[in-house]
C-alpha cells in the first residue's frame, strides 16, 4: 500500500544518511568510495544500534508487514460514487450507503475536482469529477459543489485531447462514455460533444466490437472488473461469474452496479463491508493480498534495508507460494482473472527466494513476441513487471 511503502522508503532514507559515503583520494589520482561507518552484521532480530527514532522506524515496518491481512490501498473517488448511487433497499429516494455520499462531499479538492490529490492526471481527474457530480445531483444536494466540479471539468476537458493515450487507464475508454450517459439522464451541463471526447468515443467502439458478448457471460474476463460501462449485460447470466467474496472481480464500481441491477445479496455483503471498513470511501479493487506483499519485499529489496525484516519477507513470500498457480496470479487471492504484472513479480521474487515456479506460466501472456498484461488479452503492456 501506499502508507507501507512510505514507511519503507522513509526508514531507507534514514538508513542511508547514517552510511554516508566518503570520497578518499588515493594513488594515480583514483578515487574509491568508502563508507564512514560500518553497518553491523545483523542476525533477524538482534537490538539495532543507533538511535530510538531508528528502532521506531524498524518497528513500525515489521507492524505493516506483520499485518497486511486483504492489504490497504487508497480510497477511489469513482469507485466511492459508483456505491453512493445504490438506493436504499427500503426507500429508492434516499441512498443505501450515505457515508460514502459525505465522503464525497468532504474529499473535493481545492481547484473543484476530485481524484489523486498527489498527481495530476487529466484521465483521473475527470472521470472522477464526474462521477462526483453525478453523485449528489442524483440525491439533491451539495449544488455549489457541484457546481465547482463541471467548472472544473469545463475548463479541463482540452486536457484530454493532449494526454498520452498510453497513460489511459484499463477500461476507461468504456466505463467513461457510460458515465456521461448517467449524467445526460440526469440533466446535468456537461460538454457530452467536446472535441477531446472523439478519440475517446472512437477507441469505445473499436474496444466493443472485439468483445464476444456471450463469451463475456460465460468466461471470466478483465471485462468484469468494468461492468459499470459495459452496455447489454444480462445481469442473471454474469451472476455466475461472481468472485467467492461477493464482488465481480474485486471491483466496489462493478459490484455496485451489479447489486443496483439486481439486489443480490452476495453483492450487498462485500460493499456493505468495505464501506465500513475504508469509513465511507472505497479503493478501485479490494482485495489486494497478493500485490501488497509482493510489492512490498520487492521495494524492500531495491532498498537495499531487507535484511532487517528476513522473517517478515519470508512470511510474505510463503503466502504468495501458497497462492501460486501454474496459471500464474492476480492481485487477489482466488482470482479468475490473472495478470502479468503481479504474475512476474511474484515469479521473479519466488525464483530468487528458492521456491520452485516454472516460467512456463508465462506463455498464455505472449503473442507474437509481445507480452499482454491479461491473459489472451489485445492491450499490451510495457512495464517494469512485464521486463522483469
Amino acid at each position: 500500500s501506499l502508507k507501507s511503502c512510505l514507511m519503507i522508503e522513509r526508514f531507507s532514507t534514514y538508513y542511508c544518511s547514517r552510511y554516508r559515503l566518503q570520497t578518499n583520494l588515493v594513488r594515480n589520482d583514483i578515487q574509491i568510495l568508502e563508507r564512514t561507518e560500518e553497518p553491523c552484521e545483523l542476525d533477524d532480530y538482534c537490538v539495532i544500534p543507533g538511535t530510538e527514532f531508528e528502532h521506531a522506524l524498524v518497528d513500525q515496518v515489521r507492524m505493516m508487514l506483520g499485518s497486511m491481512s486483504d492489504g490497504e490501498i487508497n480510497v477511489s473517488a469513482y469507485d466511492t460514487a459508483w456505491v453512493a448511487l445504490v438506493p436504499s433497499l427500503d426507500d429508492s429516494d434516499s441512498p443505501q450507503f450515505p457515508t460514502t455520499l459525505r465522503w464525497i462531499l468532504d474529499n473535493q479538492l481545492p481547484d473543484g475536482s476530485w481524484g489523486d490529490a498527489a498527481l495530476f492526471s487529466a484521465y483521473d481527474r475527470v472521470i472522477n469529477t464526474l462521477a462526483c457530480v453525478v453523485v449528489p445531483t442524483k440525491w439533491s444536494l451539495g449544488a455549489h459543489k457541484c457546481r465547482r466540479g463541471l467548472s472544473f471539468l469545463e475548463e479541463n476537458m482540452w486536457r484530454l485531447a493532449e494526454e498520452d493515450l498510453e497513460s489511459m487507464p484499463i477500461g476507461f475508454e468504456i466505463a467513461f462514455p457510460s458515465l456521461m450517459e448517467v449524467a445526460k439522464s440526469l440533466g446535468i451541463g456537461f460538454p457530452y460533444d467536446h472535441h477531446a471526447l472523439q478519440r475517446i468515443y472512437a477507441n469505445r467502439e473499436v474496444k466493443l466490437k472485439r468483445i464476444p458478448m456471450e463469451m463475456m457471460h460465460r468466461i471470466p474476463t478483465s471485462i468484469l472488473h468494468s461492468l459499470e460501462g459495459m452496455p447489454g449485460v444480462d445481469w442473471q447470466k454474469i451472476l455466475r461469474l461472481q468472485s467467492s467474496d461477493g464482488s465481480f472481480l474485486y471491483s466496489p464500481s462493478a459490484t455496485a452496479c451489479a447489486l443496483m441491477q439486481t439486489g443480490d445479496a452476495k453483492c450487498f455483503a462485500y460493499i456493505d463491508r468495505i464501506v465500513k471498513k475504508f469509513n465511507g470511501g472505497v479503493p478501485n479493487v479490494y482485495p489486494v493480498d497478493l500485490f501488497e506483499r509482493i510489492w512490498a519485499v520487492d521495494r524492500l529489496e531495491r532498498l537495499g534495508i531487507s535484511r532487517y525484516f528476513k522473517q517478515e519477507i519470508k512470511q510474505c513470500l510463503d503466502y504468495v507460494h501458497r497462492h501460486w498457480t501454474d496459471e500464474g496470479i492476480g492481485w487477489a487471492r482466488n482470482s479468475t482473472v490473472i495478470d502479468v504484472d503481479d504474475t512476474s513479480m511474484a515469479f521473479r521474487l519466488l525464483r530468487l527466494h528458492g521456491y520452485d515456479v516454472s516460467p512456463s506460466v508465462f506463455e498464455k501472456f505472449e503473442k507474437d513476441g509481445e507480452f499482454f498484461c491479461f491473459a489472451g488479452g489485445n492491450q499490451r503492456k510495457q512495464s517494469l513487471g512485464c521486463t522483469t
